[in-house]
């Protein structure tokens, strides 16, 4: 589950604050891929939330060199790419 929080102007980005939350805990690739579908100027991501699923890491990160903790507390590759297309681009459809 993911949910967005708009305060201020529906049509003005520099007076909006866009809040979406984040079920778990990811990396920057992904934090800005939420911020860019979020579209404002100004973002909030909100982690660890709505019953956090561990780590939530991009599909070209699992295999890297250092990664090895967030991918088995992780729940697996799919994981990003399902939450931006079933959460995220929906959320931010308007």
């Amino acid at each position: 589950m993911v949910s967005r929080i708009r305060i201020g102007s529906s049509t003005d980005p520099n007076k909006k604050l866009e809040i979406a939350t984040i079920p778990g805990e990811t990396t920057g690739p992904f934090g800005q891929t939420i911020r860019g579908l979020a579209g404002g100027k100004y973002t909030m991501l909100c982690g660890l939330t709505h019953n956090s699923l561990g780590y939530i890491l991009p599909e070209d990160e699992f295999g890297r060199e250092g990664n090895n903790y967030e991918e088995t507390v992780s729940l697996g590759p799919a994981t990003a790419p399902s939450l931006k297309t079933l959460g995220y681009d929906v959320i931010f459809a308007d």
